[in-house]
């Protein structure tokens, strides 16, 4: 009886152990599990800089329209590019959205070098422009590339310019936390859909969509800005400086080289401020 007490007891134990390393396998699975997908959460930055207007489609959207690049100032097709892909939009279809492990942020305004923005209150634009991306608001914004200029509320900046000259920022970095990177990112046209292979540097991965300019023109600053407001419905011209106020920007020389565009401050349309009836 001894024996078979002793058999009886052995047996439970090593049911007990192997229940015990059963649950522990299955811990260890859900905490790798979790360090897997935190390893995988990162960054993903998108610089936007060309000639686009940028709106707020909704409260939890934007859109960025872009011109005809064969309009008064002549651009390269309008395009998001990795560190593997140029994807270029076509000629004929217009709308396009970014996907991805992408959720809509407060686009926290980060801008410590105080950079204005071109911005007026009015709806999103149906008509008038090319192609239109759609991505999430951003956790973040960043206005960078600044560049010294005079806004004027008119379509045509023929006479002296009647405000001071200002800094603004030819270019936005939208950036989104917590995405999964490892999902990859995609461009659709509600038909098909293109991967975008990025290359990911630490936490962050990094997209741009941009629309350089062919050639060089004296006044492709000003026409490509009255191209843009045209875009958008509003009335507005900038002059240039000829010589940058160093008041203005009193770090350093304002970028006048490398820009892969025109100088064009990009316009912000807040639809969701525009006053109500």
């Amino acid at each position: 009886m001894k024996d078979v007490w002793f058999g009886r007891q052995g047996r439970a134990t090593r049911f007990g152990q192997v229940m015990a390393v059963g649950l522990l396998v299955l811990c260890m699975k859900a905490t790798f599990s979790q360090e897997n997908l935190s390893a995988s959460k990162g960054s993903l930055v998108l610089a936007v800089q060309g000639p686009f207007v940028v709106c707020e489609a909704d409260q939890t959207s934007l859109f960025i329209f872009a011109p005809n690049p064969k309009g008064a100032t002549e651009h390269q097709d309008a395009g998001l590019l990795t560190d593997f892909v140029d994807f270029r939009m076509q000629e004929g279809t217009t709308d396009y959205e970014l996907k991805g492990d992408l959720h809509a942020g407060n686009m926290q305004v980060i801008n410590p070098e105080s950079i204005h923005r071109s911005e007026f209150a009015v709806e999103c634009p149906t008509t008038g422009y090319y192609w239109r991306l759609k991505v999430p608001k951003p956790d973040e914004i960043y206005y960078t590339w600044p560049e010294s200029l005079v806004i004027e509320p008119s379509d045509k900046c023929e006479g002296p310019p009647t405000r001071p000259a200002q800094v603004y920022a030819t270019r936005f970095v939208l950036r989104y936390r917590g995405v999964d990177t490892s999902q990859g990112f995609q461009v659709t046209d509600g038909k098909n859909s293109t991967g975008l292979k990025v290359l990911r540097i630490g936490r962050e991965v990094s997209i741009v969509f941009q629309m350089p300019p062919i050639g060089e023109h004296p006044d492709h600053d000003k026409e490509t800005y009255a191209e843009m407001a045209k875009m958008a419905g509003v009335k507005s011209c900038i002059y240039i400086p000829t010589e940058q106020p160093s008041h203005l920007w009193p770090k350093g020389q304002i970028l006048r080289n490398g820009h892969t565009d025109c100088h064009a401050p990009l316009i912000f349309l807040a639809a969701t401020k525009k006053p109500t009836n």
